[in-house]
């Protein structure tokens, strides 16, 4: 639907970090980094994944700010992919939201995953990795068996919170 208004920024957005940013699991998943720089002129890099420490705290010093964004480009058989439920269609903030990527290499004729990595936003005071999916994902066969057996690993590892 159409904007109140017209105004924003992905900085803005990824400073604030809100744990139900849409954007934010994607740039962890997507491997993502923020050049930073302090007013002396000083420029640091710092991960997406280790950029965002708690409840709407991120890592910056009182006298920095970030200026740039890095997004590595995608391998031939890496994908990237967002989800998010919201109450309704159009401009409206996430329950919970996903990025997810997953990187796959053939292997004896089989596709398996090669890395994997799944963000949820909305569960924790910020973006959550679920790092024991990925360790059950990495090198099983893409297929339907193999990411069933995911679902049972994820519904104990993000929990949701009443």
């Amino acid at each position: 639907g159409t904007q109140i208004r017209n105004v924003g920024s992905v900085g803005g957005n990824i400073c604030t970090a809100s744990p139900i940013s849409d954007l934010n699991p994607l740039w962890i998943a997507s491997r993502a980094s923020f050049r930073v720089s302090d007013c002396k002129g000083n420029v640091r890099t710092c991960p997406a994944d280790r950029f965002f420490l708690g409840y709407r705290k991120v890592d910056l010093a009182s006298d920095e700010i970030l200026i740039s964004i890095f997004l590595p480009w995608n391998s031939k058989y890496e994908f990237v992919k967002e989800f998010k439920q919201a109450h309704r269609r159009d401009d409206d903030i996430a329950i919970v939201n996903a990025g997810m990527r997953a990187c796959l290499e053939e292997r004896d004729g089989k596709w398996v995953v090669g890395d994997a990595v799944i963000v949820y936003g909305g569960v924790a005071p910020y973006s959550v990795c679920a790092d024991e999916t990925r360790a059950f994902l990495i090198g099983k066969e893409w297929n339907r068996e193999g990411l069933e057996g995911v679902l049972g690993i994820l519904g104990k590892e993000i929990v949701l919170k009443e």
